[in-house]
């Protein structure tokens, strides 16, 4: 009998974040958060491997850029602070923030 898509999709969805936690041990504690990056991008892309690196660019390159603004701007509302990631996310990772619209994948 074949596997059962549902467990398959936990055990990626295990896999992608153990590497993820093992290439960034800074982002222990984290888990529930990129659980939820992982579930969203997992929606979008079919490939762990391909949900993994675009993790990754989020967690090393997004995340220490946007936490402290992110942080200040939150008193100003959610719209704000979504406007703040993308326009952070097309700057710095002009592929990805294109790869998102084009996917549908909201921040």
């Amino acid at each position: 009998a074949g596997a059962n898509p549902a467990e398959e999709e936990k055990r990626s969805m295990r896999r992608a974040l153990s590497a993820l936690a093992a290439r960034c041990p800074w982002t222990i504690g984290l888990e529930g958060a990129l659980a939820c990056v992982c579930r969203r991008l997992f929606a979008h892309l079919e490939d762990e491997e391909e949900v993994f690196w675009v993790a990754v660019c989020i967690v090393e390159d997004l995340y220490p850029k946007l936490y402290t603004p992110c942080a200040q701007a939150a008193h100003e509302g959610k719209e704000e602070v979504e406007e703040h990631l993308m326009s952070e996310l097309g700057q710095t990772l002009p592929e990805v923030a294109s790869r998102f619209r084009e996917l549908g994948i909201p921040i």
